[in-house]
């Protein structure tokens, strides 16, 4: 309601009703709640599958409009259209969580993951406007200080999945994982994998 009386609009007077849809997980995370707020704005529904609020999520954030009734649209700097984004974004979670990088001193060692990321995704764009994206027009990356991390680790969490979901070597990919010393820093991506590919998880490692 709060949200409401500083943009002048009514979303909470239409998601209240639907609160009881919301993943427990969510709505236990004051963070998460103000991205349902902002997903729910853009798309007027709400998902009660965890994948589901995170997709939602991440187009709400995309499109980018300011919560406000003479919202603007973000200009994206990296040019990239919605699935060229996403698609650089899953690389990005993917590596970081095999490397356990949970966080980056600056926009620099940024832009340096995102070039690893372009080597196994290769989207055209320069790395600082992808990173300045991410930050801003997109804002799944935030600074602390100099520091800059992932907005919420759920986050990374669940484009490292969409990105093993979505390579053509899905199953050798989660093969390799679930076999190799790295194993322990994919529980939760798998968890994540196991909503959106049942039977890929099954076969692999069920």
């Amino acid at each position: 309601k709060k949200y409401d009386d500083y943009a002048g609009i009514d979303v909470a007077q239409r998601l209240s009703p639907q609160i009881d849809k919301i993943p427990e997980e969510i709505i236990a995370t004051p963070l998460l709640v103000g991205l349902v707020y902002r997903s729910f704005a853009t798309t007027n529904s709400i998902s009660d599958r965890l994948t589901g609020f995170y997709a939602d999520t991440f187009t709400a954030l995309y499109e980018g409009h300011d919560l406000t009734k003479a919202g603007f649209e973000r200009v994206k700097e990296s040019k990239l259209a919605e699935d060229e984004f996403l698609y650089l974004l899953r690389a990005f979670a993917f590596l970081s969580i095999a490397q356990n990088k949970l966080s980056w001193a600056d926009e620099s060692e940024v832009c340096d993951y995102i070039r690893k990321s372009q080597n196994i995704c290769p989207v055209d764009c320069s790395p600082s406007t992808f990173c300045r994206d991410l930050l801003k027009a997109v804002p799944i990356l935030i600074k602390d200080g100099s520091e800059i991390k992932i907005v919420h680790k759920k986050f990374q969490e669940y484009f490292a999945a969409d990105y093993i979901k979505n390579i053509p070597d899905s199953i050798n990919s989660l093969n390799s994982i679930y076999n190799g010393p790295s194993r322990n820093l994919f529980t939760k991506v798998v968890e994540f994998l196991y909503e959106m590919a049942p039977v890929l998880v099954r076969g692999v490692i069920l």
